[in-house]
């Protein structure tokens, strides 16, 4: 995922990502969407897991955040439910959603200077 070769995969979801980062300010709302996504990443395969121990944020801050969502995150016009339907393309391999998912928070957390970032 951080070759210099990225995939059109890790690309489209970094162009997915910062259609988000562009259209929303605020960092409540972003803060919810980067904790629900790595607790996700912290339940899904090996990548994932990884991705969420290496992201630079406490399990305490990101456990139960799938529980205490918000329609901005994740009601129907929701950046998480964008990012649900948009991943759908990569269907049935669950390899590229994962990569499509743990790319684009990368370049939110990345862009917002969350988690390993915020050095």
């Amino acid at each position: 995922m951080f070759s210099i070769f990225r995939s059109r995969v890790v690309k489209h979801g970094e162009q997915c990502a910062q259609s988000i980062c562009d259209a929303v300010v605020d960092k409540e709302v972003i803060m919810q969407l980067i904790l629900e996504d790595i607790e996700g990443a912290s339940m899904g395969n090996d990548k994932a897991k990884s991705f969420a121990r290496a992201s630079g944020i406490s399990p305490k801050h990101y456990q139960g955040a799938l529980n205490h969502s918000r329609p901005e995150v994740d009601g129907p016009k929701g950046i998480k439910t964008f990012l649900d339907q948009v991943a759908l393309k990569y269907l049935p391999d669950l390899d590229k959603v994962a990569e499509f998912r743990l790319a684009a928070t990368d370049h939110i957390m990345r862009f917002h200077r969350i988690g390993k970032y915020s050095k």
